[in-house]
């Protein structure tokens, strides 16, 4: 995980803003804390999707579920 926050990770910030950057910009958690923050927010977003999609015949679950997921996440 460090390996991951010190290369390609290290841009990623969760949604809790900590400060402001000197410019006036909110300043992002990130670190460990930013992962986690984005990765529960994937999960719900994941789980919102699958319970939209139930009343979907179950044929076309599947198809609704990956589109309201995409929709959310963008």
């Amino acid at each position: 995980m460090r390996a991951y926050l010190a290369t390609l990770g290290s841009d990623k910030v969760g949604f809790t803003i900590m400060g402001k950057l000197p410019d006036g910009q909110p300043k992002y958690v990130g670190g460990m804390r930013g992962v986690v923050e984005r990765n529960t927010m994937r999960y719900y977003l994941a789980i919102e999707a699958h319970l939209g999609a139930l009343a979907t015949p179950l044929p076309l679950q599947r198809q609704k579920r990956l589109h309201n997921w995409f929709i959310a996440t963008e």
